[in-house]
């Protein structure tokens, strides 16, 4: 069986590299998605084997284990594409900002190549996408920015990382919308959501910490939030019903993260 090569490990651009030669790299990684949904659609078949994974030419009903076996393969085509992103997701944490930016995009490109080839990550696969690759990254930038902020004469260096974790903020919000529909099949989503809450709430305090006042992420999270929740209603993932947690937990929390468009996106709880 041919392994494409985001089954290897990935190494990122080197700090030695050029600025154009890092690009390219980052571009070859992203790129590679469509590799892996080529291998993934043709069964993980040998070019020269047209038997695909399930080692034989016949046409007769599959049988248990091949349907196994085409289940355990789609985990690992899922497990190839996180390791990708994992590897991109390390590049964003890099000393130049011109890379650290190009691997955001090329992480948010290699989404929407997995999503329009149809790669089949699975509720799960979703939820690893985000708990091991966006959710690390934002708070890795994070943790960065607040770092160079308490430097004395890093007022440059903040702002450069700053610029990053809204490109990573921003890619967060990208991926949830993206992917949605299988994210809120998981049976951990409520947790999950609380999650990307508490990243766009971190996302606003860095901001006034770094910066001393409304920043980048006072007009970038709010209309993040807007877009996603606008979202989860169109797809009736959030509905007003009574009792509902997901809805009261969410409209509790965005009073606090965003409280601008609070009466926009809860025209029905004004008031309460």
């Amino acid at each position: 069986m041919i392994v494409p090569q985001p089954a290897q490990k990935w190494h990122g651009p080197s700090p030695s590299s050029t600025l154009d030669v890092s690009t390219r790299i980052l571009e070859l990684m992203a790129e590679s998605v469509n590799w892996l949904i080529q291998w993934h659609k043709s069964g993980y078949s040998d070019p020269g084997n047209s038997a695909g994974f399930s080692g034989g030419g016949s046409s007769r009903a599959p049988s248990a284990a091949s349907v196994e076996d085409a289940s355990r393969m789609g985990n690992l085509a899922a497990n190839m594409f996180i390791k990708l992103a994992e590897a991109l997701r390390k590049t964003s944490l890099v000393r130049r900002e011109e890379v650290r930016c190009q691997s955001v995009f090329e992480l948010g490109r290699a989404f929407n190549l997995a999503a329009a080839g149809d790669l089949d990550l699975g509720p799960a696969g979703c939820l690893a996408c985000f708990n091991l690759v966006i959710f690390a990254m934002v708070d890795d930038l994070t943790e960065k920015t607040l770092e160079y902020s308490r430097r004395e004469g890093a007022e440059r260096e903040t702002r450069s990382m700053e610029g990053t974790l809204a490109a990573a903020a921003e890619l967060l919000g990208d991926v949830f919308v993206l992917l949605l529909p299988t994210l809120a099949q998981a049976p951990g989503f409520r947790t999950f959501w609380l999650g990307v809450l508490r990243r766009m709430d971190t996302c606003v305090k860095c901001d006034l910490a770094a910066g001393g006042g409304a920043g980048v992420m006072q007009e970038l999270v709010p209309r993040m939030l807007k877009r996603m929740i606008m979202e989860m209603k169109a797809k009736e993932v959030l509905v007003p019903r009574e009792g509902d947690e997901l809805w009261e937990i969410t409209h509790i929390q965005i009073q606090w993260i965003a409280p601008a468009v609070k009466d926009e996106l809860f025209p029905d709880c004004l008031s309460s």
